[in-house]
């Protein structure tokens, strides 16, 4: 069973999200790429509209194009894409993830990796659980990176199911599992995807264009999608521990 992640790009959006059932509440900007950074004013309103009703999330672009300001206070995750990266990719996504979690924000990072990482010209997703899982190990009384994204950096041009197999994604799913990383799925995911994905038990499943009217990903957000997915991985809970919060200095 799994949580439903529901990108949003506007504080009415999350509103409708949420009357849907959604879990988790993410911000992005859909037409400046896979992972589009939402304005701050877009980003402060669904904080405020969502409140402390759901875990909130939020995209910051791609790595190589960030840069740092300062960081928001209520939101529970944040996380960047690594397309065009180049070798110093670990240590970029170390020190972003540093100036948000040492801020007293109570923000966790998440990990992204691109299945269409060829096409990315990204790191693949076996470099990308690596990192997530020694920086980990390396540091447990830190933030660590206690979430895995697997995702598509190319939309459009099918789903995650396209890019990676269902064994491949099941080997990724126990890796997460036996290091106490959680693992989101994304890349497209319509219904036939998320039946088929089911048995493999992720955590998280995340969800744009199959939520938003006539599925595209640049309408609005419509509740009853969410709804119909919502229910289809509906999970009690009280059965699911999901960490919201850091604590600097002790495991979260």
């Amino acid at each position: 069973m799994a949580m439903l992640l529901v990108s949003v790009r506007s504080a009415s959006e999350a509103q409708a999200a949420i009357e849907g059932g959604a879990s988790i509440i993410d911000v992005k900007e859909p037409f400046r790429g896979p992972l589009g950074r939402a304005d701050p004013s877009i980003i402060a309103g669904v904080i405020e509209s969502v409140g402390q009703r759901v875990p909130i999330s939020a995209a910051l672009g791609e790595i190589v194009e960030y840069t740092e300001t300062t960081p928001v206070q209520h939101l529970n995750y944040v996380k960047w894409g690594l397309a065009k990266c180049d070798s110093r990719w670990r240590e970029r996504l170390l020190q972003a993830a540093d100036c948000w979690t040492r801020f007293k924000c109570n923000c966790l990072p998440v990990a992204v990796a691109y299945a269409d990482w060829r096409q990315a010209q990204s790191p693949p997703p076996t470099a990308v659980w690596t990192f997530a899982q020694s920086s980990t190990n390396w540091n447990p009384l830190a933030y660590g990176w206690k979430v895995l994204l697997l995702d598509t950096f190319t939309k459009g041009k099918g789903t995650l199911l396209d890019w990676m197999s269902l064994d491949d994604i099941r080997r990724m799913i126990r890796r997460c599992r036996d290091h106490k990383i959680l693992i989101a799925l994304a890349g497209s995911l319509g219904k036939k995807e998320i039946i088929a994905l089911l048995s493999l038990e992720p955590d998280i499943f995340a969800v744009r264009g199959s939520v938003c009217r006539g599925h595209d990903r640049t309408a609005a957000i419509d509740s009853d999608l969410v709804r119909q997915l919502s229910k289809l991985i509906e999970v009690p809970m009280a059965n699911f521990q999901l960490p919201r919060t850091i604590s600097i200095g002790r495991e979260s």
